[in-house]
């Protein structure tokens, strides 16, 4: 299981944020199976995994950081998609 980071600006409800994330590969192949005596192998999809992310402020208001972190915490699901978007050709 490799991992990845990096830095990704995404539009957080307006706001231009810089995110810095953390992650990992994972595949969802089974490999090798038998099937009503027949042989196969199921090699699978690989894919990222976000474990963290966390964004870069720079000249965000206090109040603007909270709410930045609360839409990320709150949309979390489409922001972890638009960075695993970034490794799906390779």
């Amino acid at each position: 299981m490799s991992k990845v980071a990096g830095v990704i600006t995404l539009d957080v409800d307006g706001y231009m944020v810089l995110v810095e994330y953390l992650g990992h590969w994972e595949n969802d192949g089974i490999g090798k199976y038998e099937f009503q005596g027949q042989p196969g192998y199921d090699k699978g999809t690989d894919y990222v995994v976000i474990d963290k992310m966390v964004p870069v402020f720079t000249d965000e208001t206090p109040a603007e950081r909270v709410e930045i972190k609360v839409l990320l915490r709150k949309n979390m699901q489409e922001y972890v998609e638009q960075i695993q978007e970034t490794y799906r050709d390779e």
